[in-house]
């Protein structure tokens, strides 16, 4: 069945085999799809990753809900949804790459991120966590960049984020961003 992440992203799950292919549309962190081995009637193990999928079962026996863990953590909560909502967000990812524009309110969410603010304000309760997990090794990437001199939005990438190439006084970084119709930060990357 399918599973909405987004409006722009969903879950495509498939029996495969022993297991199941599961297939996220619109999410950097899952490029491609990926199997599935079972642990249990509504549990299963991710190969090569420390991932476990569970379905939550309506009274009928029939999965309503997506929920998969990485590392102990709560990574994704999908509701299930029917083929013509997926087509839909395909077709919203579709028109999204096809524009190429920024997010509503996505220059204002990269200062924020270039500010690197103490807390979570405009930031998703995700992000939020994930940046005082990663403050230590964040603090120290900076450093070494230096201040940053100007940024430029450089497209929407095949996931649906927006791209900025951020110039910073000692080097030059990628920084792709998820905002939400409210502004909020979802989420954030930032690589060299």
């Amino acid at each position: 069945g399918f599973y909405k992440v987004s409006p722009i992203s969903r879950v495509e799950v498939r029996r495969a085999g022993n297991g199941l292919s599961i297939d996220i549309s619109g999410q950097i962190a899952a490029p491609r799809p990926f199997y599935a081995v079972p642990l249990g009637a509504d549990r299963f193990a991710v190969q090569g990753n420390a991932a476990v999928t569970h379905f939550a079962m309506d009274a009928g026996g029939h999965a309503n809900r997506l929920d998969i863990e990485v590392n102990g953590h709560d990574a994704l909560d999908a509701p299930r949804i029917d083929k013509a909502e997926a087509a839909r967000i395909e077709a919203a990812l579709a028109a999204r790459l096809a524009m190429q524009k920024p997010y509503p309110g996505s220059e204002k969410a990269l200062q924020l991120l270039l500010s690197d603010p103490a807390g979570g304000a405009g930031m998703s309760v995700d992000l939020a966590r994930i940046r005082v997990q990663q403050k230590a090794s964040r603090e120290a990437y900076l450093a070494r960049l230096g201040p940053v001199q100007s940024y430029t939005f450089a497209g929407v990438n095949k996931f649906g984020n927006d791209v900025y190439k951020v110039e910073h006084a000692h080097g030059m970084e990628t920084v792709t961003l998820v905002v939400e119709r409210d502004g909020t930060l979802l989420s954030a990357f930032r690589h060299r």
